[in-house]
This record gives structure tokens, sequence and C-alpha cells, in this order.
């Protein structure tokens, strides 16, 4: 009997889509955001069938928890890619498996590699200790009725095994901007097979919320493994490089990177203020059912944002050699592609849906009605297309879009916290809808064709 590896599968498939007009790193990125949806779906029906209602909330409490990463990091891994990508311009990689041709691209490079290590290994440590502290009493308080659930021990490894992974997101960063974008994608695959397997096993063995301490421990694990045998050589002739040439922080990467932190910071509050709020308010039950909803609806933005993020990297080599024409060019065929797939598979979500509710599924009671999830599925669909043009514009590594994140944030965290408060989900998304469309989606596009004008004209009389 013929036997494929796992591997030889996936690399197959990527060679069918290469065969279609699909280039590799797209490849590899969108069959793994495609894995990672469907592996996504797999653990929610493994996450109602094998934890209690209330376990439910508190899972996907954890997860928006958990995003408060963006406190630590501050939105360095897209100014990582984004700064890599234009010194990569410049080098070549060797048979050794080193970067060689510039020296000051060389030398910048390192620079900034090691610039990456050391904020996130602060970042890491800060990231740990608040939270742990922050989950402990957020817990304590809002638990109501259902104080007897066991979220301690399992709050505490996921934590730990956050930091580690967030130690681990800069490296990352760093390759795709290094042109490794595919290699990149193919690990993640590797890397999700692993964290959900473990994750099903041990929802199927009774461990409860300690699953989420599991998933997590292993995605850390994998990844270390990964960096260690394939990379070790690139890395390490990076951080032993000689500093001709430094990237100055205070003048070329904070100017950039603050806008770019307030706009992420501004997408916590635009996205994942729901779970904990309706924990807060209503109760773990009914968090359970919106962090559900939230999961489904991730695949829209993991695999639409897709075609726009694997090609990020190639922005930023296309703005440093001022190729304007081959940058619209990609770039609109990218949007064009992301937004049909995210329109795609958010009526995939709601389609399934409604056939749960049709057949009287008890999965169906787990998860947000056919409504809400429809008003938030396309929220998302539009975040797509904004997160789009704002790939755009950052590589020429500016950020234009941190007003709009900042009103888009205020009007969304004050109207969720509102009608969480006195009134539910649906009322949420309704209002979580109409900021996206007025402010996201109609104010970020003027503001992408305005800057996108105006610096096309810029960029190129500094020719």
């Amino acid at each position: 009997m013929l036997r494929v590896a796992p591997g030889n599968l996936f690399d197959t498939a990527v060679s069918l889509l290469k065969a279609v007009g699909v280039d590799r790193a797209i490849g590899f990125t969108v069959l793994g955001k495609a894995w990672l949806s469907i592996a996504g779906i797999v653990s929610l029906v493994f996450v109602g069938r094998f934890l209690s209602p209330a376990e439910q909330g508190y899972y996907y409490t954890f997860a928006s928890l958990l995003a408060l990463q963006v406190f630590a990091e501050l939105g360095l891994t897209n100014v990582i890619m984004q700064f890599a990508s234009h010194e990569r311009a410049f080098l070549e990689l060797t048979a050794q498996g080193t970067l060689q041709g510039s020296s000051q691209a060389k030398s910048r490079l390192a620079s900034l590699f090691d610039l990456a290590v050391r904020w996130y290994g602060v970042a890491a440590l800060l990231f740990a200790a608040g939270l742990l502290v922050a989950g402990f009493a957020f817990f304590t308080r809002c638990a109501g009725s259902h104080a007897e659930v066991a979220w301690r021990l399992p709050w505490v490894g996921t934590v730990l095994a956050a930091a580690g992974i967030l130690l681990v997101l800069p490296v990352l960063a760093f390759l795709e901007g290094c042109g490794f974008v595919a290699e990149v994608a193919r690990f993640r695959v590797f890397q999700s097979l692993a964290a959900n397997a473990a994750l099903w096993i041990a929802l199927v063995g009774g461990a409860g919320l300690a699953a989420a301490a599991i998933f997590a421990t292993t995605s850390l694990i994998v990844a270390l493994i990964w960096l260690a045998t394939r990379w070790r050589t690139l890395l390490l002739d990076l951080l032993l490089a000689v500093r001709g040439g430094a990237i100055d922080w205070r003048h070329e990467v904070w100017p950039y990177q603050w806008r770019i932190a307030i706009s992420w910071l501004c997408g916590y509050f635009t996205f994942q203020l729901f779970t904990p709020l309706l924990f807060a308010f209503h109760g773990p039950v009914e968090a359970g059912r919106m962090g559900m909803a939230i999961g489904m609806v991730a695949a829209i933005a993991s695999i639409g944002t897709s075609w726009l993020t694997t090609k990020a990297p190639r922005f930023g080599v296309l703005v440093a050699r001022r190729q304007f024409h081959d940058l619209d060019r990609v770039f609109f065929r990218s949007l064009e592609q992301a937004t049909g797939v995210a329109i795609l598979v958010a009526c995939s979500i709601v389609g399934v849906v409604v056939a749960l509710r049709v057949l009287g599924h008890p999965l169906a009671d787990r998860v947000l009605g056919v409504a809400p999830l429809s008003l938030l599925a396309m929220a998302t669909v539009l975040r797509v297309i904004v997160a789009a043009e704002a790939i755009y514009l950052r590589a020429f590594k500016r950020e234009p879009f941190m007003p709009i994140s900042l009103v888009s944030a205020l009007l969304v965290g004050t109207s969720l916290w509102y009608f969480a408060k006195f009134h539910g989900a649906m009322e949420m998304l309704i209002a979580y809808c109409a900021v996206n469309l007025i402010v996201g989606l109609g104010i970020g596009t003027w503001v992408f064709c305005r800057k996108r004008r105006l610096w096309h004209q810029e960029f190129a009389s500094c020719v």
C-alpha cells in the first residue's frame, strides 16, 4: 500500500494551488489557515462536547485575556517584519544558510534582531506577572454562581506557556520579513497539528480547562524545536554579526512603532472585549456562546488576510525599490481575492449554524443565534478589507490608521460596555458592525486612497 506522509500531501496541495496561479507563500499560508480553521471547528466541537457550558465560558475568556499580550509587545512584530524586509532587499541567502550581501544591510538586520530579542524578553516577564494577577482578580470577582469551576491551575499554566510563545513571536516575524514566509507558514501548520492533537486528547481524557494549558505548552515546545533545528545557523550568525551600522530605535523604529502600538492596542478594544464583558455582566455561559462564535468567525480573518500578510514583506521590498506599479498590481489583485474568500467563508459559517439549528443539534445552543452571528461575520469581512489597506500603507514604514483606530476603539469600547451591562449580545453586535462600516471601511478607505497617492509622489521624488 502506498503511504504518503502528511508533509508530502501538504506540498502536493501547494503545488496544485501554484498550478492555478497561487504562489508558494500564499499556497502554504492559505492551506495552513484552512487547516487551522478546520482544526478550530473540530476544537469547537470538542469544547462543546467535553466542557460544561460554564467551563466553555472560562475557556474562551482565557483566550480573550491572553490577547492582552498586545500591551506587552506594542506592535513590534509588525515593525520587525517591515524593517527586516527593507534590509533583506539587499541580501541573499547562501548555501551555508546565512545572509550575505551589503555589509550595511546585514549589520542593520542584525541590530534589529538583537533589539527584538531583548524587547520581547522583558515583555514576556511583564506579561506573565501582570496577567496572572489580573486574571486571578477578574475570575475571583466575576465567577458568581460558577465559582466551583477549577480554573486556577489551568490559568497559571496557560499564562506561563503563552509568555513563552510571546518570546517566539518576534523570531517568526523576523523570518517572515526576511522572505521566509512560506517556511513559517508551513511550520505553523505542523505546530497546529501537534497542539490541536494535544488539546483534543486532553479534552477526551477529562483534563477540563487544563486542556488550554496543554495546548499552549505544546505550541511552545514545537516552536522551540523548529527554531533550534532549522534556523540555528542563520540566527546565530546574526547574533554574532559585527554591528557596523545599527538601527536607531529611538529615531527610526519608535516614531513608527508607537503609532502601530496604539492601533494594535485599539484592536483589543474593538474585538476582544465581547467575551470578558459578557462574562462579567451575564456570566460564563453567555460568554461561552460569544466565545464560540468568535472562534468560528476567526476563520474569516485568518484565511482572508492570508492573501495580504504573505505579501507584506514583498510590499516592503517594492517600496524600498520604488516599484509602485508592481506594488499596486500585486496589492489590488490580492485584495480582490481576499475579499471574495472572506465573504465565502462568512456565508459558509452562517450556513453551518443554520443547519445545526434546523437539525436541532445540541451544539447549536452553545453558539450565538443566526442573526447576531451574521452581524459578527459581516463586521469581520469589513475588518479584512481595512486590514488589507493598513498592510499596504505600513509597507512605507508609517501608520496613518492610528486616529481611525483610536476613534473605533472609543466608540466600540463604550458601546460594548453599555450594551453588555444593560442589554445583550445582539445590541453589542449591531453597534460593533455600525462602527466597522462607518469608521473602519468608510473613513479608512478615504485615508488609504489619499495617503497612497501622496506617498507615491513623495517616495518617487526621493530616488
